[in-house]
């Protein structure tokens, strides 16, 4: 499963403190138009991408062997450094 989304990046500063490093079983493959975001992990993870210029995507639910979609690294070159854990979503009743 693929899922698509258009919300803008969230400036780091506005996001400091908020993600911690991703395991290794999450997978990012970056390119012109999408990046992509595997979870090859046996359990779901909230994620983001951090870019070059400092913004942070909004956080996306993969659950495990799902692909998720980020902004590529378009005309600028603004590329993907790395996936990023969000914190868990809060449960609703």
């Amino acid at each position: 499963m693929v899922a698509l989304c258009a919300l803008g990046p969230v400036p780091a500063a506005a996001a400091a403190d908020s993600f911690a490093p991703a395991p290794a079983c999450l997978e990012l493959a970056g390119g012109w138009r999408y990046t992509l975001v595997s979870n090859h992990c046996g359990t779901p993870h909230r994620v983001t991408v951090e870019y070059r210029d400092g913004t942070v995507a909004p956080c996306r639910e993969a659950g495990a062997g799902d692909t998720v979609t980020f902004a590529g690294y378009g005309p600028q070159g603004n590329e993907a450094l790395g996936v990023r854990l969000c914190a868990e979503a809060p449960a609703t009743a």
